[in-house]
Parts: C-alpha cells; structure tokens; sequence
C-alpha cells in the first residue's frame, strides 16, 4: 500500500503499525473514528491544523514504517 494524501483513514486504520503511528506521533484520533471511512489523510491532518509540509512528513514516515513490514 502506498499512502498519499488522499489515502482513506480507515485504510490507515486497518494497519496497525499505520495507525499507532498517526495516534501516538500526530495525536490524529480519527483513526478510530467511525466518519474515518469517509475522509483522506489529508483532509484529517489539515482539520488537526497540520500544514503541507508536516502532512509530506507524515506521508514520508507511513510509506517507511509500511515498507518494512
């Protein structure tokens, strides 16, 4: 799976390593909200204030974190 900023929360969700990620690193609790289903990484980040460049970041370490295994 390769993440971008319109990968679905609840994709990311399904992921374990995906998800701890964006909860323990980003504080972005959308994960394990219901509405995931229907928003992007992107649009989840920027409602949590988060700009461009910490959003490629974010994006940068979740393709990391997922190629490894």
């Amino acid at each position: 799976m390769k993440i971008t900023t319109e990968t679905n929360l609840a994709d990311l969700a399904a992921h374990e390593p995906a998800a701890k990620y964006l909860y323990e690193e980003w504080d972005l609790h959308c994960v394990s909200c219901i509405l995931a289903g229907k928003d992007t990484l992107k649009n989840g980040m920027q409602m949590h204030g988060y700009d461009a460049r910490q959003i490629a970041e974010a994006i940068s370490e979740l393709n990391a974190l997922l190629a490894k295994g």
